[in-house]
């Protein structure tokens, strides 16, 4: 029977199939009618003949993802067989795109925007962690893209060769791997068809995903057999320096060959996603409360005072290391080099003090920064005047650097130079 002769019929006295909108190498997907709720559905019906490797991955796929209760993820309805002994799954319909399909329209994207995409991502594959499942087959081709107002939101599809962490009733051919070569963690192409696969695979799987959406360039681009020579090498090309380091540094964490080395769990790669996007505070040229309706003169004046206050004092800056004593580091050490003055805050009656804009500078290159908590993003970050801000530096991964620890006081009154931070490392040591 043509693909096209089901269209018209109804399975099961429910489902009538009104559309063929979709062929895949083992079944043919349809736009269905529920007659009873008179809800859309999807229907995938598969090939006959398919084979039975096909048909158990199939009725595996229905089992699997019907115990998955998550809004990241389809949701079945029904699964059966035709009286033809033609197999099919019922799921809900999604309406909009593939992101393999938004990426060729769109090209590489910013990454606050691919991050808001991935976080979803990392909540629904984490939710299957959970429930002992590992999807196995991550890609651009099976997370979709709702239509609809807002942000898009993200629905993971096609369980149909996850494996259950306790136990995987589907076993594959001696030799025989599963999945997308271009996605596949090294551990899951190996030759022993991916029997020592865990919920590590589908992170590298994500990094490969992560690594795609900012450069608009898979990592490991070819044929089926290109590919999975160059993820056995991981040696992907280098992410664009536009891309925040944060975000390149946790997705080189994600692509480790050593699943050990990778994050704990796509809990900890989806934080580190986003701690890697957070903006800098807002730039604002003139401090916030010069701009609040209703100060009076005076206020204007008190506040040339304390310029001309700040211009005229030469006091030591306010800058102190947390983790060593407060004299000058010996040779080797990190130095950290402010000409900055700074003076006693003075309450001025504003509900906040002025914003100072302090560029940091930081050796080595690859070494992360959070300021107050946060991560620093392009180099400059505006700091309350005179107010005292943790900085903490975590050095480059499998680098022979010391983190630190450290105080600063933005001074009041005058812009201050560059804080140029640099670690004590060991020279002997290559960085990673």
């Amino acid at each position: 029977m043509p693909p096209t002769a089901w269209m018209g019929q109804v399975l099961k006295e429910t489902y009538r199939l009104d559309e063929l909108v979709g062929e895949g190498g083992t079944g043919h997907v349809y736009r269905g009618f529920h007659l009873r709720l008179r809800i859309q559905v999807a229907v995938k019906i598969l090939r006959h003949n398919a084979g039975e490797m096909a048909f158990a991955r199939f009725r595996k796929e229905a089992e699997v993802t019907a115990r998955l209760r998550h809004p990241g993820i389809v949701q079945v309805i029904d699964y059966d067989v035709t009286p033809e002994g033609r197999a099919y799954l019922v799921t809900e319909w999604l309406e909009g795109e593939t992101l393999a399909a938004y990426l060729r329209r769109r090209g590489a994207l910013p990454p606050a925007e691919a991050v808001a995409l991935l976080s979803q991502v990392c909540d629904a594959v984490g939710a299957a962690h959970a429930a002992g499942v590992i999807h196995r087959d991550l890609k651009p081709a099976n997370l979709f893209l709702l239509a609809g107002e807002g942000p898009p939101q993200v629905k993971v599809l096609d369980f149909g060769i996850a494996k259950l962490i306790e136990s995987d009733p589907v076993r594959t051919e001696e030799g025989q791997t599963l999945g997308t070569p271009r996605y596949m963690s090294p551990e899951q192409i190996r030759i022993d068809g991916g029997g020592d696969v865990g919920p590590a695979s589908d992170q590298w799987s994500l990094g490969v995903i992560a690594y795609e959406m900012v450069a608009g360039r898979p990592a490991f681009p070819g044929s089926a057999h290109a590919a999975m020579l160059a993820v056995l090498d991981n040696r992907p090309a280098p992410l664009p320096k536009t891309v925040p380091q944060g975000y390149r540094l946790a997705v080189a964490r994600a692509m480790r060959t050593d699943p050990v080395e990778r994050w704990p769990d796509v809990a900890a790669l989806r934080r580190a996603l986003e701690e890697s996007v957070v903006e800098e505070l807002p730039q604002e040229p003139l401090p916030r409360w010069l701009l609040l309706g209703g100060v009076g003169l005076s206020v204007v004046l008190l506040a040339l005072v304390v310029w001309a206050h700040a211009r005229s004092t030469t006091p030591t800056a306010v800058l102190s290391d947390l983790a060593l004593p407060p004299s000058l580091p010996s040779q080797g050490e990190a130095v950290l080099r402010t000409l900055q003055p700074a003076v006693t805050p003075l309450d001025l009656g504003s509900p906040e003090p002025a914003l100072q804009s302090v560029r940091v500078r930081v050796q080595p290159q690859g070494a992360q920064v959070f300021i107050g908590g946060r991560p620093l993003q392009g180099g400059v970050v505006q700091l309350p005047a005179g107010v005292p801000v943790r900085i903490r530096v975590l050095p480059p991964p499998r680098s022979c650097c010391q983190p630190r620890e450290l105080s600063y006081t933005p001074p009041l009154g005058r812009p201050p130079p560059p804080l140029m931070i640099e670690l004590r490392c060991d020279k002997n040591c290559p960085f990673y």
